[in-house]
């Protein structure tokens, strides 16, 4: 039995002094079952209404697959991600009266790729936290290196900043940013066990991406090519036994894109 979020959000940095412009989808938060069998899991769930109740930020359609694989010497994750609806926090830009400056033509789309060699596999694991079909007993950490790439794009009908913004921001007018993005990484993962059962886990991963990315407006485009750090982390923290697991996780990526 279980309970997830998931989310992608977009910030757009402004201009000294200026508050960046965060924008967020309402995303459901989902109840539901799951099962796993050897190194593959299943898991079924819906967003209820009695635990879902933000209709005033406006609605999210959206398709979020994740794949995160932990086989013996490896981590894989598998990405694709497609939004359509965002609205900023409550009383920023706000023009109606719920609260909420809504935006229901805004997309984000992305798809990515990563894989890292565990090289202490032995000793260390990522299935313990997360899948729950290993139990490490004795605390332990493993040094991670691999790669990662990136394909998205975020687009609206209008400019992304809104125009009573546009004097703070320097992507005033923008409506369409595409990227690409792929890099070697390191990273450190370690489980802390205590007393055989309970477990705390923090991974991070750093990549040197190579980024190309094209910002359209109205009238033009421009094109950049720039190399900038994107950080991959992990959290896990529970109980394990022989018969019984709890456990909180939380995945999570930053991308960022310079244009």
């Amino acid at each position: 039995f279980y309970v997830s979020q998931k989310y992608t959000d977009f910030n757009i940095q402004g201009n000294d002094g200026a508050k960046d412009i965060k924008y967020l989808p309402n995303t459901t938060l989902n109840m539901g079952i799951g099962a796993t069998y050897q190194n593959f899991s299943l898991n079924l769930a819906y967003g209820f209404g009695f635990i879902n109740k933000d209709a005033d930020k406006g609605k999210t359609k959206y398709l979020d697959l994740q794949s995160h694989a932990y086989p013996g010497k490896w981590s894989f994750d598998l990405l694709g991600q497609f939004y359509k609806g965002y609205h900023l926090g409550k009383d920023v830009l706000s023009t109606s009266d719920k609260g909420y400056y809504y935006r229901p033509d805004i997309k984000v789309n992305l798809l990515g790729l990563s894989a890292y060699r565990v090289l202490n596999h032995t000793r260390f694991s990522y299935n313990a936290a997360f899948l729950q079909n290993e139990w490490q007993k004795k605390s332990a950490g493993s040094v991670l290196f691999g790669a990662e790439m990136y394909y998205g794009n975020i687009r609206g009908d209008s400019a992304l900043v809104p125009s009573s913004s546009a004097n703070q921001y320097p992507q005033a007018g923008i409506n369409r940013l595409q990227f690409f993005s792929f890099g070697p990484g390191v990273g450190y993962a370690y489980q802390l066990v205590i007393k055989q059962h309970f477990f705390i886990m923090g991974s991070a991963t750093v990549n040197l991406n190579l980024g190309f990315s094209t910002e359209s407006t109205a009238t033009n485009k421009r094109k950049k090519t720039a190399v900038a750090p994107e950080t991959f982390f992990r959290f896990a923290a529970g109980y394990n036994s022989s018969t019984w697991s709890l456990s909180a996780n939380w995945v999570g990526n930053r991308l960022p894109s310079g244009g």
